[in-house]
């Protein structure tokens, strides 16, 4: 007993790893119960909503959205059959990412997006952001630069959203622009333009 209280001490002698550990259980805990508690064929109600309470929770005290997500989903399977999670899961995934367009998001934003980290990790998007430093003199001109490469760069609107918010992001940083402004712009000219071109 005490050899397996020292390595459970040992594993988890992070704190925050414990609580998300305990935090998990009693999510899974409460699921199970309320699962076990309801009548089949009958409707959910009110009940219906805690996957995504709980998403919404976990998401604003951990900051982390896509784990807060997959918490939401595992509730939601764990409150609709509680002994078979791991394979609804897996069937779920499956006819998701069946679907075409799922499939193009997914490729379109993990190319492009490890692309962009490329050039983000080579230097080149720095280099381009001390271009534009030189040309680009105030707050206002940093936002109009924002709008224009927004309009210019109208491939795909996924593809808007990754270049353009990494090319602007220290330049706008630099003119202490609120990144949620930069958001907004950014996401205003993707797919308008990608609609319009």
């Amino acid at each position: 007993m005490v050899a397996v209280k020292e390595s459970l001490k040992a594993q988890f002698d992070n704190k925050k790893k414990f609580h998300s550990l305990v935090i998990g259980v009693v999510i899974f805990a409460a699921f199970y119960l309320l699962s076990k508690n309801h009548s089949p064929g009958t409707p959910w109600y009110w009940q219906s909503l805690l996957p995504t309470l709980t998403t919404v929770i976990i998401a604003i005290i951990t900051r982390r959205p896509f784990e807060s997500m997959i918490a939401g989903c595992l509730a939601g399977l764990v409150m609709l059959d509680p002994s078979n999670v791991i394979s609804a899961f897996a069937d779920n995934l499956s006819k998701v990412m069946g679907d075409e367009s799922i499939v193009w998001v997914v490729l379109v934003c993990g190319l492009m997006g490890g692309f962009i980290k490329l050039l983000e990790i080579s230097g080149c998007l720095r280099g381009f952001t001390e271009w534009l430093k030189t040309k680009i003199k105030s707050r206002r001109q940093s936002l109009i630069a924002t709008a224009g490469l927004g309009v210019i760069v109208f491939i795909d609107d996924y593809l808007n959203c990754l270049a353009v918010s990494s090319s602007v992001k220290r330049l706008t940083d630099f003119y202490h622009v609120s990144r949620e402004k930069i958001a907004y712009l950014i996401d205003s000219t993707a797919a308008p333009m990608c609609v319009i071109m």
